[in-house]
């Protein structure tokens, strides 16, 4: 199905395009299975690339110097003789519902993949759906995690096991960073039965926070406001295992020996999986099966989530 889809790449900045880009402008531009960007994923993919759309013309210009293909400054200027079958929107956030609002009413694709966290609010996302809901068109946000093959292990584990407790460590932001594990959360457990600001501070862009779940579990989000340290890490205990999630995506589930004498911990843990969640983005253009009309129900349930994140969101960061 990959082959044949026609692309119009909207957002030619980091995420876009250039986190895939040479250190060096004069080397060549060679796309990979493990693109960063979503130019290197669609080139990876074997779809055909239309063009790109970015106001910056200096952007524009290394678009076209890599990809081969031209760029425009709007999608006003974009002609209108061309079919598109997936737009991709990467633009800054906040621009999000206005970019969606043109590409659903003038581009008219037949799915849209979109950064997260899906707009700058609840608001603009409930929007956006409500646009989509229209022309029945299958929305992707790229929580990219969540589509990586290693998910589907550490929710095989977790559906045959409850939750205890977790631990969530993030920085860099709620909205940029923490919204990736807030959302893994929402796919994780469903929606939770609680959320509690721990600490409140005024315009605390990276709160402390509590979501409840059933059965009295509880996962503890703590934020950290260090501007010289990356984190993301996420500890789960279920009744039978210990699955850590690392800040580079890997993952070790251990199973948990109830047993064994608590002072020789964690040598008394035996892991039985190891992995990555790499990878996410690339399976979203090589598996399109969220595109598909028999789908487009269980694709409306993940923006349900999607949009119940950025509730979250709104909450945690008034």
């Amino acid at each position: 199905m990959s082959d044949n889809l026609s692309v119009l790449l909207i957002g030619l900045g980091g995420i876009g395009c250039k986190y895939d880009y040479p250190i060096n402008e004069s080397d060549s531009f060679s796309p990979a299975n493990t693109s960063k960007s979503h130019l290197g994923a669609i080139l990876s993919s074997g779809m055909k690339l239309i063009g790109g759309i970015d106001s910056d013309e200096k952007s524009r210009k290394l678009f076209e110097k890599y990809s081969s293909v031209q760029a425009w400054d709007s999608i006003t200027n974009f002609p209108k003789n061309h079919n598109i079958d997936l737009a991709v929107i990467c633009s800054p956030t906040t621009t999000h519902r206005y970019i969606f609002q043109e590409v659903v009413n003038t581009i008219k694709p037949k799915g849209i993949i979109i950064e997260k966290p899906f707009g700058a609010n609840a608001k603009d996302s409930t929007n956006m759906l409500g646009l989509a809901s229209v022309g029945q068109i299958p929305v992707c946000v790229n929580y990219s995690r969540n589509y990586s093959q290693g998910f589907q292990k550490i929710c095989e584990t977790i559906e045959n096991s409850k939750l205890v407790s977790g631990n969530v460590y993030y920085s860099q932001g709620l909205q940029r960073n923490g919204s990736h594990f807030v959302r893994l959360m929402l796919e994780f457990f469903g929606a939770p039965l609680s959320v509690v600001k721990n600490h409140p501070k005024v315009h605390d862009l990276n709160p402390s926070f509590t979501l409840g779940f059933a059965n009295e579990s509880l996962i503890h989000f703590i934020g950290s406001n260090s501007l010289h340290v990356r984190v993301g890490e996420i500890v789960l205990e279920t009744e039978k295992y210990l699955i850590q999630i690392s800040e580079g995506s890997q993952y070790r589930i251990s199973l948990l020996n109830k047993e064994a004498n608590p002072v020789k911990w964690p040598t008394e843990l035996k892991i039985v999986a190891i992995g990555n969640l790499d990878g996410g983005m690339q399976q979203i253009y090589n598996n399109l099966d969220w595109m598909k009309p028999e789908f487009y129900g269980k694709q409306i349930e993940s923006n349900f989530l999607d949009n119940l994140c950025n509730e979250i969101l709104d909450d945690l960061l008034l």
